[in-house]
């Protein structure tokens, strides 16, 4: 079944109302077919200020959905921080 592209739209919007610094993107079972996960992850990243976006199935591309949801999580948790660690250093 297709994703809703006009709620992803939506929720993005809200996200940035909110003023999250970073989104992540897990689908259920993206593992066997990353297809909605995937598009969900363009319309994101066209409306998303900044590159801190992380996709649950390439980060870790097994079937265990809470392994995968944890690592997208805390990848997009630390991305805004280590970006900011490292352009403060370079």
């Amino acid at each position: 079944m297709p994703i809703d592209e006009a709620d992803v739209a939506r929720a993005v919007a809200y996200l940035r109302s909110m003023g999250a610094e970073s989104v992540a993107v897990h689908f259920m079972h993206a593992y066997a077919n990353p297809t909605n996960e995937r598009r969900c992850l363009d319309i994101v990243c066209e409306l998303w200020p900044n590159a801190h976006v992380s996709l649950g199935s390439e980060l870790l591309p097994e079937i265990r959905e809470f392994e995968r949801g944890t690592v997208a999580a805390l990848n997009a948790y630390v991305q805004p921080l280590i970006s900011g660690y490292v352009g403060r250093l370079s």
